[in-house]
């Protein structure tokens, strides 16, 4: 009884490169799907022409009260984040509204309040207060009210108007406490 090597080898090979076949075209494949999350938005809605304009903004908890030369004149140093509609955080043109107030009081209230507006529409204005390394605008907010140095807290509000017109909104409890 004799073995023909040559056409096992040959079957061997042959179903050997079959496969090798078969498995790149899986995985060649596989790349062509779309990933569900990653090119979708992670439901915010943004009702204007860009995609990645800003559909939501936070004030960042790196937000805090610092004590500025030998006086003693306090500044807040306000971190705002905007974020996308796919939830990275991104640039936007418009226009942000502070409000501090003491806690316990409702926003609006006109008493104790203190408000500013930074207008930010101005693409070399907005860069120049983008912190790139905290991914935040830093605005930083002057005149502080006296009560500021009395009261252990405070609440900051702020309103960010798009330059379409749509408002993003956030509140931070603050402590007032300086650095």
């Amino acid at each position: 009884m004799q073995t023909n090597f040559g056409s096992i080898w040959g079957s061997i090979g042959r179903l050997a490169i079959g496969s090798a076949l078969l498995i790149g075209v899986a995985i060649a494949s596989a790349g062509c799907v779309k990933s569900k999350g990653f090119h979708e938005p992670r439901g915010l809605m943004v009702d204007s022409d860009c995609p990645f304009d800003a559909a939501q903004m936070r004030l960042h908890p790196l937000t805090r009260f610092i004590q500025r030369g030998d006086k003693g004149n306090v500044v807040l140093h306000a971190h705002a984040e905007i974020i996308d509609a796919w939830g990275d955080t991104a640039k936007s043109l418009g226009i942000f509204r502070m409000e501090l107030r003491r806690s316990g009081l409702r926003e609006g209230d006109m008493e104790s309040a203190v408000r500013w507006e930074v207008d930010l529409r101005d693409p070399a204005t907005n860069s120049a207060r983008f912190d790139r390394v905290t991914q935040t605008y830093l605005l930083r907010l002057q005149d502080l009210p006296a009560w500021v140095s009395n009261d252990p807290s405070a609440v900051l509000s702020a309103t960010f108007v798009r330059g379409d017109g749509a408002l993003l909104t956030s509140t931070l409890r603050l402590d007032t406490r300086t650095d």
